[in-house]
């Protein structure tokens, strides 16, 4: 996991705007990077699931991504996350 550096959208017309991840949200994405389930990923960092939940669905939305899987391939695309 890299520190949170922001990124831009390319040729979008909000893309002036920079996409800030927090540390848990990052976190969590990695761990889901690794194939783990959201109960599996609230276990091993000892988040509550619910906390998982509302982070992966601000990780969606805040990387206008449509799912959990389009979210973490686009924070390995943009090396916001490790490679598990």
């Amino acid at each position: 996991m890299r520190d949170c550096e922001p990124f831009r959208w390319s040729g979008d017309p909000d893309g002036d705007r920079p996409v800030r991840l927090t540390p848990e949200e990052l976190k969590i994405l990695a761990a889901s990077a690794s194939g783990l389930t959201v109960s599996e990923v609230s276990a091993t960092l000892g988040y509550p699931r619910g906390t998982v939940e509302l982070c992966l669905e601000e990780s969606i939305r805040k990387l206008r991504a449509r799912s959990k899987l389009e979210a973490v391939l686009i924070a390995l695309r943009h090396r916001l996350i490790d490679v598990p």
